[in-house]
């Protein structure tokens, strides 16, 4: 980011079917380090990862629950 601009506070990432998880962990990386304070990984099959500078979380560091649908199919 430049000096006009700043990093989100939160990055939500849905990785499509065909992405790798080491280019995965990279992107991560890139967020961190450019001051994002954390990452949730929402993953295909609906785990989900909290993501911050101290490694993986088991919960949110904004204090908030992601809750997702069961029905994977449904429109938004």
């Amino acid at each position: 980011p430049t000096e006009s601009s700043q990093a989100p506070e939160l990055v939500v990432e849905v990785p499509s079917p065909g992405d790798r998880k080491p280019e995965m962990k990279h992107e991560i990386q890139g967020y961190l380090q450019s001051s994002v304070q954390e990452v949730i990984v929402v993953g295909l099959t609906g785990g989900i990862e909290y993501i911050c500078q101290d490694g993986v979380q088991t919960t949110s560091i904004f204090n908030f629950t992601l809750i997702l649908p069961l029905n994977s199919s449904a429109n938004w």
